[in-house]
């Protein structure tokens, strides 16, 4: 890629919207999941609980240390970050992740 091309796709990424959620608690089980859709630059989960469904697509979605929740992802994500969460179930199976960080993390896949 020529450095004009790079420049113009990182202005268009960063022209997306960056939603935060964190530190709340969201949904209500896997039957009726809190859904965020769209395309995103960032989406922020730290510390949130409950029962999320992302779908479109996130270039950043930082869920560091989610706790006790259901998170399904639907579309495309170049960064995911689960890091520190706890009792995490992470439904992939209808994603394309380009990097997942999983740092002391406990977690079921889906």
């Amino acid at each position: 890629m020529e450095k004009l091309e790079v420049e113009r796709v990182w202005e268009d990424l960063k022209s997306l919207k960056r939603i935060n959620y964190s530190a709340m608690t969201l949904g209500k089980g896997s039957e009726t999941p809190f859904i965020i859709e769209g395309n995103f630059h960032e989406v922020r989960l730290l510390g949130t609980k409950g029962s999320i469904l992302i779908k479109g697509f996130v270039n950043f979605l930082d869920a560091r240390g989610i706790c006790d929740c259901y998170l399904e992802l639907n579309g495309k994500f170049n960064v995911v970050d689960i890091s520190n969460g706890q009792r995490v179930k992470l439904n992939y199976k209808n994603a394309q992740i380009n990097f997942i960080i999983s740092d002391n993390c406990s977690f079921q896949l889906f």
